[in-house]
């Protein structure tokens, strides 16, 4: 179960919230729910950040497919806020993440190919800050990285 959170948060992150991933967590809960250790899963959950995601899964999961509270003992907060998130789940118009690279031009600067996807990662970063603020920068950076990696000259 903790894997299928960082995966939630791995593609939150990198290319929105995904109608799968939230399949793949009820799906989970609904087979073999009764079989998670809640208070080890909490633990976890706790020392890697992950709360807040966990309430943004519970939330999502209590909108869309009739969970209640009373089915995700991992949620501690039940005020979140999901309307937001809802109107991005719908909308489809996120950036490849591998769109965004630099190259270099024919004078001395360095240029990134697709800018429109470069803001597209700033504000998806800054959008979730929030929710996870260390993954947040860190994921920002790693594909900012990823992309100066791959300068062409």
């Amino acid at each position: 179960m903790l894997l299928i959170f960082l995966r939630f948060s791995f593609h939150m992150l990198n290319n929105g919230i995904s109608l799968k991933h939230l399949c793949d967590l009820g799906i989970f809960l609904r087979v073999a729910g009764n079989d998670v250790d809640y208070v080890k899963l909490q633990g976890w959950l706790y020392t890697l950040q992950l709360k807040s995601i966990a309430n943004i899964a519970g939330a999502l999961l209590v909108n869309l497919f009739d969970f209640s509270y009373d089915e995700l003992p991992f949620v501690t907060s039940t005020t979140t806020n999901v309307k937001p998130i809802l109107s991005e789940l719908f909308n489809f118009q996120g950036a490849d993440k591998n769109s965004w690279y630099f190259k270099q031009g024919k004078d001395i600067f360095v240029h990134a190919n697709n800018t429109s996807a470069m803001m597209w990662h700033v504000r998806q970063s800054g959008k979730y800050f929030r929710y996870y603020p260390s993954e947040s920068i860190t994921n920002f950076l790693s594909s900012f990285a990823r992309s100066l990696s791959q300068i062409e000259e």
